[in-house]
């Protein structure tokens, strides 16, 4: 069975980082299925242990895994391959920051020579809760760049024109607002905005009503 095969891959691991002084918590689908059971095939081994040893003793965690076999990913420093067998480790302080779960007061759990902390199933829910809330608002964020993308090559094929009423204009934002329009910019931001191709303006001076140029 896959959870079999991954759950001794991870106690022969926990006992080479036990022999360093190393506690790691069982974290992820292989132990959240240590709980509950299988929900969905497991990839990873994943691992949480010290922030240090990501860090300061990152050097003494690769010789340790090496120890076993384990080679690290160049492209990802945190995750170690074997043949078909990959091992990532999460940090506890990450952990804590990301889902709330302070690991320091976990009891320990022994199976043969290994000890390690286990997440409870309270645990996994504040963490996939807060993956999966993540998850939503970057679709949401990308939906949002999806449909601006979409809206202004939808108007770089039109053939965009403005017609401007300039007394209206005057009068809209001089007389009533005190703003003085930059025409040049404005002119930028109709074709950035609407992709206007051609703009025209319409000033419609009639002399014998001067007086509402002033």
């Amino acid at each position: 069975m896959n959870f079999d095969r991954k759950f001794k891959t991870f106690l022969e691991i926990v006992e080479v980082l036990n022999k360093h002084g190393i506690i790691p918590t069982l974290y992820g689908s292989l132990g959240l299925y240590h709980l509950i059971g299988q929900l969905d095939e497991i990839d990873d081994i994943d691992i949480v242990i010290p922030e240090i040893y990501a860090k300061e003793k990152l050097s003494e965690l690769i010789n340790i895994v090496a120890s076993v076999g384990y080679k690290q990913d160049k492209t990802f420093p945190h995750e170690f391959f074997k043949e078909n067998e990959q091992v990532g480790f999460e940090l506890e302080e990450e952990l804590k920051e990301f889902a709330g779960v302070d690991l320091s007061n976990y009891k320990a759990t022994k199976i043969n020579n290994a000890e390690f902390r286990e997440l409870s199933l309270g645990d996994y829910l504040k963490f996939y809760s807060k993956a999966l809330k993540e998850c939503e608002d970057k679709k949401r964020k990308t939906k949002t760049k999806v449909d601006v993308l979409e809206k202004l090559l939808k108007n770089r094929r039109e053939n965009n024109f403005a017609f401007i009423d300039s007394q209206n204009v005057h009068k809209g934002t001089k007389k009533d607002l005190g703003w003085e329009i930059d025409w040049a910019r404005f002119r930028v931001y109709l074709k950035h905005k609407y992709n206007i191709a051609n703009a025209y303006l319409f000033i419609g001076f009639i002399p014998e009503h001067n007086d509402i140029y002033d």
